[in-house]
C-alpha cells in the first residue's frame, strides 16, 4: 500500500486494527477502533471520528506514573488531556490557567495558544464528547 493520508481525525485505538490488517489477521468482533487502510485509500468512502480523546491514566500530582519511556516518575502538576474535535485541540488540565487551545487548520503545529481569545470555543470542544 502506498503511503496516503485523510482528513478525518484518527486514535490510538485506530492501531491495532491497522497492524491487524497489515498482518492478514481477522479483526475480533469485541476490538474497538477502526483500521486506517480504507480511509486512506479512499478518503471519501470512510467518515473520520468526530473527535478523539488522548490521556493518560488518572493519577493525581504527587503519584507516581510512568510515561512513554517506562520511567517512573512522579507527577509534579495535573495530567494533561486533549480533545481534538471540530478543527480545535484542547489541552485541558485542572490546573488554573494551564489549558491551551489551537486551531489545527491555522496553526497544525500547535504553536499558538488561543485560549484567552477563544475560551467559548474551548468549553464547547470540552464537551464535545
Amino acid at each position: 500500500m502506498e503511503a496516503g493520508s485523510c482528513g478525518g481525525i484518527a486514535a490510538a485505538v485506530g492501531v491495532m486494527p491497522t497492524v491487524l490488517y497489515f498482518l492478514g489477521v481477522e479483526r475480533p468482533d469485541n476490538l474497538d477502533g477502526r483500521s486506517l487502510p480504507p480511509a486512506m485509500r479512499d478518503p471519501s468512502s470512510v467518515s473520520g471520528r468526530e473527535y478523539a480523546v488522548s490521556a493518560i491514566p488518572f493519577a493525581n500530582p504527587g503519584d507516581p506514573a510512568w510515561s512513554v519511556d517506562n520511567v517512573r516518575r512522579r507527577l509534579q502538576t495535573s495530567q494533561v488531556t486533549t480533545v481534538t474535535a471540530g478543527g480545535l485541540s484542547l489541552l485541558y488540565s485542572m490546573d488554573a490557567g494551564m489549558s491551551e487551545l489551537y486551531d489545527l487548520s491555522a496553526d497544525p503545529n500547535q504553536l499558538n495558544d488561543i485560549i484567552g481569545k477563544r475560551a467559548s470555543d474551548a468549553r464547547a470542544t470540552s464537551t464535545a464528547c
